[in-house]
């Protein structure tokens, strides 16, 4: 495993590190913020997660490649960012149309972004129906996963040089993720595949497992 080779699991106190390097208690809980589970050893905030890719950056590693033949794969990623910000109850008002929105942002201040990840210019909660259904465009969560990708992609040494190229379909892209740990001309192994679940049947399929 790539993060165990470079030692990308993070420890509680930032630092990143090998597995057996250190005492499983010493590792982050990751985003379930409980020990002794899957998770231990991931970022758990943005901001921990972007100081992961620079550290990938540091130790020669690309941190994440995809496809750009087909745009849903990002347009899903950052759906599922504003579903996990907003929690079940908040998202599935943008499917019933009936409930209170907690999370409308009022007026956004400086230049936009999140502060800290959060908004704090929010609306009264407000009784959401299928005739106001539109406030709910105004929802934080949809705002934090669109400066999060914005964040991702606006710095170009996070992904790999065709990463969201139109002419690379998703096989030829986990092609490139599976095989870039030993491309001797680059020796510049990609860490992260931007994917669905199914990909490693595709992969499977394809011969390149």
């Amino acid at each position: 495993d790539l993060f165990d080779i470079k030692g990308f699991w993070m420890t509680k106190t930032g630092d990143f590190v090998k597995k057996s390097a250190v005492d499983a208690s010493e590792l982050s809980t990751g985003p379930d913020g409980k020990s002794g589970t899957y998770d231990d050893g991931l970022p758990r905030t943005f901001d921990e997660f972007f100081a992961l890719l620079d550290h990938m950056v540091e130790s020669g590693t690309t941190p994440f490649t995809a496809s750009g033949m087909y745009k849903g794969y990002a347009t899903s990623a950052m759906y599922q960012l504003w579903a996990d910000i907003e929690g079940r109850e908040q998202f599935y008002l943008n499917y019933s149309f009936d409930g209170t929105a907690k999370t409308l942002i009022n007026e956004m201040e400086g230049d936009g972004a999140p502060v800290n990840g959060k908004y704090t210019n929010l609306m009264p909660p407000t009784a959401i129906t299928a005739e106001n259904g539109n406030l709910l465009q105004r929802q934080a969560g949809k705002y934090v996963a669109l400066d999060f990708m914005k964040r991702l992609v606006s710095n170009p040494k996070y992904y790999s040089q065709d990463a969201f190229s139109p002419a690379i379909d998703h096989l030829t892209t986990q092609d490139h993720y599976l095989f870039s740990r030993l491309n001797p001309t680059t020796n510049n192994p990609y860490a992260i595949l931007l994917e669905g679940v199914w990909w490693e049947n595709e992969a499977d399929e394809t011969g390149f497992f």
